[in-house]
């Protein structure tokens, strides 16, 4: 183990805990071994310094308190913390008794030092699972945050169509609550025509196809809403299909977007992009009042334009590059005249289109 191990061994005989100290610092080259007399003097320490301890290890029969008493504080604070019932005291009542109040591990004290080695071993083994949960769910967290972050509908379902995992896109833009997609097949997003497509769709995708699908979902409010779903095959650990994980796009926003271009291209309104780079995309309209033309397309946007990478445009670019909404400002053209910047995008974390709302003189 690489990382340090921080180890509190609570006795209330001094000499042995200080053997016990220095015997699995031996064993366990990465151990800070800390120790105290009592339960109670264990509580102290782990009050003002519980991000240094790893694990917990204590005797059973103490004065006034045992060893079960201290783990009943221990898992009351600090439920994942380690904790290992070193005793003199064997039996499989107390064994069974520590297991039940929720101790990692129970090893009976032997005569010799040998006994140290053994438990610098379950020490390492306890502490080597218990870093890998926290890491799992750490991990976890930052997926679940990742994935709630992203504008489009994320899912997991099994082969028999129940959902496993969503994000909260799902939820917000179908208007159905977490505790009804949890009882929901794939299907019932959609009316019968479209769900008869999509049901083939998840029937192609478990014999190994991927398939990319657009259907009209029927949200809870009865809005049609247009999407484009993707979804590719999970399999379990034999290779055999498990499920389908696949992404949801909206896309009404899109086709709204489109249009709006469209229409503002054909009036000759001047019009340029940001590329997710930050370089200057397409320029349409009469952008020589901006002071740029094609030739400075793919050069960094906020050099060439007339506002630079801290204006309010600039700002506003980032938002809905980020966000996938709209937003327009107000911004002052070089011969002084001020102007309103509208930007656009299909969705998030792509390019973002400027339209100034009135044509250059």
């Amino acid at each position: 183990m690489d990382d340090d191990v921080g180890i509190l061994l609570v006795d209330d005989d001094p000499a042995f805990v200080e053997a016990a100290a220095t015997f699995v610092g031996r064993h366990l080259q990465s151990a800070n071994t800390y120790t105290a007399e009592s339960p109670a003097d264990a509580r102290a320490f782990l009050e003002s310094n519980a991000s240094a301890v790893d694990c917990v290890v204590s005797d059973y029969e103490m004065h006034r308190e045992t060893g079960l008493d201290l783990l009943e504080t221990v898992r009351d604070a600090y439920p994942n913390l380690p904790f290992i019932l070193f005793t003199g005291k064997g039996s499989e009542e107390v064994a069974g008794e520590a297991f039940r109040a929720g101790a990692t591990d129970y090893l009976k004290k032997e005569m010799g030092t040998e006994q140290f080695e053994v438990l610098a071993r379950r020490i390492e083994q306890a502490v080597t699972a218990s870093r890998a949960t926290r890491e799992a769910a750490r991990n976890r967290k930052l997926l679940d945050t990742a994935l709630d972050a992203v504008e489009d509908v994320f899912y997991v379902f099994d082969a028999s169509g129940q959902f496993l995992r969503w994000n909260d896109a799902l939820a917000d833009q179908t208007g159905y609550a977490d505790e009804a997609i949890a009882e929901m097949h794939p299907t019932e997003f959609f009316d019968d025509g479209d769900a008869e497509r999509v049901a083939e769709a998840i029937a192609a995708v478990l014999d190994g196809e991927s398939v990319t699908i657009e259907a009209t979902v029927r949200t809870k409010d009865g809005e049609s809403r247009p999407y484009e779903f993707t979804g590719s095959l999970l399999e379990d650990e034999a290779g055999g299909p498990f499920g389908v994980c696949g992404v949801g796009r909206d896309r009404s926003n899109r086709a709204r977007i489109h249009e709006l271009e469209a229409v503002l291209d054909g009036l000759g309104v001047p019009t340029f992009a940001v590329a997710p780079d930050g370089t200057l995309g397409d320029v349409k309209g009469a952008c020589d009042r901006l002071g740029v033309d094609d030739s400075h397309v793919g050069r960094p946007a906020w050099d060439v334009l007339p506002w630079d990478a801290d204006s309010a445009l600039a700002t506003a670019v980032d938002e809905t590059r980020a966000t996938g909404r709209s937003r327009t400002v107000s911004v002052p053209l070089p011969d002084g005249d001020a102007v309103g910047a509208t930007c656009l995008s299909s969705r998030a974390g792509v390019s973002v289109r400027v339209y100034l709302s009135e044509a250059p003189s």
